[in-house]
């Protein structure tokens, strides 16, 4: 991979971490309203993932969207108005945190039910297939996805028709504040294994190795057609839902605290992807400390010249805010 890629990859990154610094920073101002479905802790194994496959292919994301979105688009603008439900949102302040997408930039659809953007994701790429236009499909969802029966019917759907569609399970162990021995009596890719498909585990935070197999699944389902399924370990640094860590009181009314060691949450710490692509970047020489700093201090600018933009911004209007959404009017 060439220096021009971990430099794209480091700028995604960046990104996403610093305008996740910007939510927690303001977030406690009650002026966005949307729930935090916070993504820091899954940085490189989403965007290694958009910036490999972006050119070609189609994105189907999960409720915990920030990642996925502003690695796609760097539209830290049209982020943020979303948070803030404002008009110059991505999607006019409607969907917020769980639901941001942007069909023209390949997030074709976020959806924050479980597994609900699995089988949507599996008919666009059956459509790829029949179109024949060289154009695959890339669904991501957490490990609590596959205990749905539409993540197994899908997959069996997708090998049966050789579908060329790259399933990516961000597993972070945990479901809300229930670790995944309680509630799996399976191992995902064990059994994914028995199904006719190419498969991956992504269980290091070695940068090279994780954009290592992403580059071996674009080579591999080029060449030979899908389905293709990732299992991409990492782990969730935040709570379920909100700003805080998972030592701190919830901002939201069912999730426990300390239902996690601090030694565990040390040393994982420690394997932080914003961390682990400024070191790598450094030592391979691939940019230097100073214009690192430069650019990252310009972007912390930026953040905040947008917050202020946003804030200023107009709400959509009541008349125009229910157009296209199906309600029952008793």
């Amino acid at each position: 991979m060439k220096k021009i890629f971990f430099i794209s990859l480091l700028k995604k990154i960046l990104i996403i971490r610093n305008s996740e610094n910007i939510i927690s920073k303001y977030y406690s101002q009650n002026e966005m309203k949307t729930p935090m479905h916070m993504s820091k802790g899954e940085e490189l194994v989403v965007s290694a993932a958009v910036l490999t496959f972006l050119k070609n292919s189609d994105f189907f994301g999960y409720y915990r969207s920030h990642a996925l979105y502003l690695s796609a688009t760097e539209d830290m603008k049209s982020f943020f108005g979303e948070m803030y439900g404002k008009v110059i949102g991505e999607n006019k302040g409607i969907t917020g945190s769980m639901h941001i997408f942007n069909p023209k930039k390949n997030i074709k659809l976020v959806s924050a039910i479980v597994a609900s953007t699995i089988a949507p994701a599996v008919g666009s790429a059956y459509a790829n297939l029949i179109k024949k236009n060289n154009r695959f499909t890339v669904s991501f969802f957490g490990d609590g996805a596959t205990e749905e029966g539409v993540f197994w019917e899908s997959m069996n759907f997708s090998c049966l028709k050789k579908i060329p569609i790259i399933f990516i399970c961000l597993n972070n162990k945990i479901a809300v504040d229930v670790m995944i021995k309680e509630r799996q009596s399976y191992k995902i890719n064990e059994i994914v294994k028995k199904f006719n498909l190419k498969t991956y585990t992504i269980s290091s935070f070695d940068v090279l190795k994780i954009c290592n197999v992403y580059n071996d699944a674009s080579n591999y389902i080029k060449k030979h057609g899908g389905p293709i399924f990732i299992e991409a370990n990492y782990y969730r640094q935040l709570q379920h839902i909100g700003v805080n860590d998972d030592f701190n009181n919830s901002s939201s009314n069912f999730e426990k605290k300390n239902y996690r060691s601090r030694l565990e949450h040390k040393f994982f710490a420690k394997k932080d992807p914003y961390l682990l692509i400024k070191k790598l970047v450094l030592e391979k020489k691939i940019i230097s400390l100073k214009k690192l700093n430069s650019y990252e201090d310009n972007l912390k600018l930026k953040l905040e010249k947008i917050i202020k933009l946003v804030k200023k911004s107009k709400i959509l209007k009541n008349a125009t805010s229910t157009r296209n959404v199906y309600y029952e009017n008793k």
